[in-house]
């Protein structure tokens, strides 16, 4: 199998990060667009591993918490008879909870923007914290059931 050097790695992983898209990241670097996206989808995993071995016991202020939406596969205005019925692509909204001063992202999710996605969200986020925390949002109302769930215990 073709392994990347670590300053291609680099160079990728760079591209990527100022906002290129795969296709002009395999232009920019003149490596395969798959080759781009199976190097991205291992950098994702490790970037998650350190988020769940390191990101523990954070006290903190102030989390200010959010909602930004993406696409997965094609929008839903793009939709097909045969993509109706599909929650894993169309819409979906990348969740996340950030420390308001270091910036620090304590967690985050991705799926639709619901109740189902929104309760486990706030679980992760409550044990990432440690002791009494401010916590904003922009008054999604899935926000206020999840925070009551997820902190208090109430169902």
């Amino acid at each position: 199998m073709y392994k990347l050097s670590t300053k291609s790695q680099v160079e990728i992983l760079r591209t990527l990060v100022e906002v290129c898209s795969i296709r002009s990241t395999e232009r920019l670097t003149g490596h395969h667009r798959d080759t781009v996206m199976r190097l991205l989808v291992e950098a994702g995993k490790k970037a998650e591993s350190v988020l769940n071995s390191k990101i523990k016991n954070i006290k903190t202020n102030h989390v200010q918490v959010d909602e930004a939406w993406t696409f997965v596969g094609k929008k839903n205005k793009n939709f097909g008879i045969d993509d109706i019925g599909d929650k894993s692509m169309g819409s979906q909204y990348v969740f996340v909870a950030i420390d308001r001063d270091t910036k620090l992202i304590l967690t985050f999710r991705l799926g639709k923007r619901e109740l189902r996605t929104c309760i486990p969200f706030i679980n992760d986020l409550k044990h990432r914290i440690e002791g009494h925390t401010h916590i904003t949002t922009d008054s999604y109302p899935p926000y206020t059931s999840g925070f009551i769930r997820g902190f208090i215990g109430i169902y």
